[in-house]
């Protein structure tokens, strides 16, 4: 039977995941072993020197957790909204101080040794302190991070994820529906494709509802005077025309066909809009129903509206 080291080697969310536990576990056990190391007197001060040991372990793995949170955020899907990105970022910064209350208890519980007579008094009970503030802050790190996970499901697995909660759908629209999860080629997730209801698709409106999406993402590279890849996106006729590279861009009545319902998705690379936030999984719905219903200009004459065709 072949051996596959691979499957022993954890990915860099589950990585992130076991480093990230052990400071939350030890400045739990912390706080216990400070108290009982105050309580119990002995003569050499062992007890004391281990919880010196404990929150310079703390530290340490407090700063490899930062390492391989750092590793994890690279492997998230670029699906995920702006405002989560802030929640991230607030996390991290919060992470990266664990290991200096760490290590800052650990010197504490250092010196209350060192220390005589009622500076050692004085020294322990800062010493309770410190640890207490630990917890406190590893505690609000945690919970952090835990939010993160588990009700926005950043760093989930993407074959384990049913739905992320990032920027929720209205209940009952067509986009509220179980998406279907794939993967882009780099491994991350691509952004969720949700079923085409006929009757939603026919109510998008080419100059109501795309052209917004459009004017956002992609006039600054698509549009009249810069024309990047030779594809122009301010109008129907230049989508249907597309660029250089790939020919149409939609094809009216087939959305997943479309090169450019590829590209917002990540499915084609780079994922557009390129450097950009990429769409979110609504606007992404709504340029699929629209493709799906025909594709149809409705900024011109009413009487002139029809499907178009590539």
């Amino acid at each position: 039977m072949d051996f596959d080291l691979n499957q022993y080697i954890p990915s860099t969310q589950e990585a992130h995941a076991i480093t990230s536990h052990m400071p939350v576990a030890l400045s739990a056990i912390g706080v216990v072993g400070v108290l009982a190391a105050l309580l119990i007197r002995t003569q050499r001060d062992a007890l004391r020197w281990a919880v010196v040991g404990l929150y310079v372990v703390l530290a340490a793995t407090a700063y490899v957790s930062v390492r391989t949170g750092e590793n994890a955020r690279l492997a998230i899907s670029g699906s995920v909204a702006p405002a989560i990105w802030e929640k991230i970022d607030h996390h991290e910064d919060f992470a990266k101080r664990v290991w200096i209350f760490g290590l800052g208890t650990a010197v504490v519980m250092a010196a209350s040794i060192a220390a005589k007579g009622g500076l050692r008094t004085s020294m322990s009970g800062v010493t309770i302190v410190a640890s207490l503030a630990t917890a406190v802050w590893v505690g609000l790190t945690g919970h952090e991070g835990g939010t993160l996970v588990y009700h926005h499901g950043i760093g989930i697995p993407p074959d384990q994820v049913v739905e992320w909660r990032i920027n929720p759908p209205a209940k009952g629209s067509a986009a509220a529906a179980a998406p279907k999860q794939e993967l882009q080629a780099t491994g991350r997730p691509l952004i969720p494709i949700y079923p085409i209801d006929p009757a939603a698709a026919a109510q998008v409106s080419w100059k109501h509802d795309v052209v917004p999406i459009l004017d956002e993402a992609c006039k600054e590279c698509h549009m009249d005077g810069k024309i990047e890849a030779k594809l122009l996106m301010t109008t129907v006729q230049g989508l249907l025309i597309g660029g250089e590279k790939y020919g149409p861009s939609i094809i009216p009545g087939k959305p997943d066909e479309s090169t450019a319902i590829k590209y917002v998705r990540g499915e084609l690379l780079p994922q557009m809009p390129k450097d950009e936030f990429p769409l979110t999984k609504e606007q992404v719905h709504t340029l699929r129903l629209w493709i799906s219903a025909g594709a149809i200009d409705d900024s011109a004459a009413q009487g002139d509206l029809a499907p178009l065709k590539p």
